[in-house]
C-alpha cells in the first residue's frame, strides 16, 4: 500500500475589516448604524468599537454580534450609542477584532456630530406690547431641519393666531441667525400672545428643540374700510359698497349717510355686516338715495354707532360721482325731402336746416298743401335764420 501524501493546510485568512456605511465625513447623531463586513469569523463571533472625539478623549465603547459561520467572511449591522460631544465637532469611531494576543485587525470612520440644538429669541423682549407683523430676531445652535424654523402663534383664548415657518441664515456644521416678520391674527379685544418656534424633522415629525416669548397685543379699535368701488368713480343708485370692520358692530349693523356736494341729505338707513372669526365683518350693501338732478359729487358715509348711548364709535366715507342725466339727442336724415315740390300759386322757397335750433312736439298736426285733413303725428319745427320764420317738417 502506498502511503499518501499529508495535504498542507490551507493558510490562515487574514483578518480584514470593512465599514461600508455610513459615508466618510457623514453627519451623525447618536445612536448611529455602522454596517460592513469582515475577511473572516471574528473573534468569539463579535467585534469592539470605541469613539473618541478630536482631542481622542472616548465618547463610548462596547462590542456587537456579527453574521456568519466559523472560518468564514462575516456582515454586521450594529447601532452603536454615544456621547456626543456638547459643542459637537468631529469624532471618529474605531471596529476592531480583539483576539488573545491584541488587536488582529482594525477599521476607522471619521463622522460629523452637530451640537445639540437651542433656540434663543433675542426681540423682543417678553410683555413688550406689539402688533402685526411682529419682527423677532435669534440664533440657533446649529443651522436648523431644511434650513426655516416653524413659529405659532396662540392669543388669549388658545385659538392659533398665525403659524408657519420662515428661512434662517448660515449653514450646515454652523450656527444661524434669524430675522423674521410674523403676521398674525390680532385679537380684538387684546391680551397675552404667545409665540413659539421650533426645529423639526420634516421626515420624522421630530422637534428637536423650541423656544417661546409672550407679548402683549392692545385692544384694537373700530375701523371701517371700504374695499369697493374705489373714491372718485362714477355711480348710479343703488349703489353697492363692500368693505369690512376691525370690529363687529354695534346691534351687528351699520348707519349710511349720502349727501351732495352742499352737504344736501340724499338718503339715510343702515345695513347688516356678517361676522368674521377674527372678531370684525364683512358688509356687502346695496344702497339707494335720490339722484342730484344735475349729477355731481356725493359723498357716502359709513358709522358705527352705538344705539343706547347714541355714541358715534367709527366713522368712514367714500366720495363718489353722479353723473348728469343724458340729453335727448334726435337724429334727422334727409330732413329736406319732398319740400323743394312746387305748388301752383307759391314761390319756391330753399330749405336751410339749423340743427342746433330743432325742437320736438309730441302732439300736432299734420296739413297737405291745399288740403283740409288733418291727423295727429310727430312733427320737426326749425327756425329760419333770416327773419326767424318758423316752418314745420312733418316726420
Amino acid at each position: 500500500t502506498v502511503a499518501l501524501p499529508t495535504p498542507t493546510p490551507a493558510p490562515p485568512v487574514p483578518q480584514q475589516i470593512f465599514i461600508d456605511t455610513p459615508a466618510p465625513d457623514t453627519t451623525v447623531g447618536s445612536p448611529v448604524v455602522i454596517t460592513g463586513r469582515t475577511a473572516t469569523f471574528p473573534t468569539n463571533g463579535q467585534l469592539f468599537f470605541r469613539f473618541v472625539d478630536a482631542a481622542n478623549q472616548q465618547l463610548g465603547a462596547g462590542n456587537f454580534a456579527v453574521q456568519g459561520a466559523v472560518g468564514q467572511p462575516t456582515i454586521f449591522n450594529a447601532q452603536l450609542t454615544f456621547n456626543a460631544p456638547t459643542s459637537g465637532g468631529p469624532v471618529r469611531v474605531d471596529v476592531f477584532d480583539q483576539g488573545a494576543s491584541g488587536v488582529l485587525a482594525s477599521a476607522s470612520l471619521n463622522m460629523w456630530v452637530d451640537p445639540p440644538q437651542s433656540l434663543v429669541i433675542d426681540s423682543p423682549p417678553s410683555g413688550t406690547t406689539v402688533g402685526s407683523p411682529i419682527v423677532l430676531t435669534g440664533r440657533t445652535a446649529r443651522f436648523p431641519f431644511q434650513g426655516n424654523l416653524g413659529y405659532s402663534i396662540i392669543g388669549p383664548d388658545g385659538r392659533q393666531l398665525g403659524g408657519g415657518t420662515f428661512p434662517v441664515l448660515g449653514g450646515p456644521r454652523q450656527p444661524g441667525t434669524f430675522n423674521a416678520s410674523l403676521r398674525f391674527i390680532l385679537p380684538i379685544d387684546g391680551g397675552n400672545v404667545r409665540i413659539g418656534l421650533f426645529d423639526q424633522d420634516a421626515q420624522t415629525g421630530v422637534t428637536v428643540a423650541s423656544a417661546s416669548i409672550t407679548v402683549r397685543v392692545a385692544p384694537q379699535p373700530q375701523q371701517i374700510s371700504f374695499d369697493t368701488p374705489p373714491a372718485g368713480i362714477a355711480v348710479s343708485s343703488p349703489v353697492v359698497l363692500t368693505g369690512r370692520t376691525v370690529r363687529f358692530p354695534f346691534q351687528g349693523s351699520l348707519g349710511f349717510r349720502v349727501t351732495d356736494g352742499v352737504g344736501i341729505l340724499l338718503g339715510q338707513g343702515a345695513f347688516p355686516t356678517d361676522r368674521t372669526f377674527e372678531g370684525g365683518s364683512t358688509f356687502s350693501a346695496s344702497l339707494n338715495f335720490s339722484l342730484p338732478s344735475g349729477g355731481g359729487p356725493v359723498r357716502i358715509e359709513l358709522f358705527d354707532q352705538n344705539a343706547v348711548t347714541g355714541v358715534i364709535v367709527a366713522s368712514s366715507s367714500v366720495d363718489l360721482v353722479v353723473p348728469p342725466p343724458l340729453s335727448q339727442q334726435i337724429t334727422i336724415e334727409n330732413a329736406c325731402a319732398g319740400y323743394h315740390r312746387r305748388q301752383p300759386g307759391r314761390r319756391h322757397r330753399p330749405c336751410h336746416i339749423v340743427p342746433e335750433r330743432w325742437s320736438v312736439e309730441l302732439s300736432c298736426h299734420r296739413s297737405e298743401w291745399g288740403a283740409a285733413r288733418h291727423r295727429p303725428v310727430s312733427s320737426l319745427r326749425c327756425a329760419w335764420p333770416a327773419g326767424h320764420v318758423q316752418r314745420q317738417y312733418h316726420v
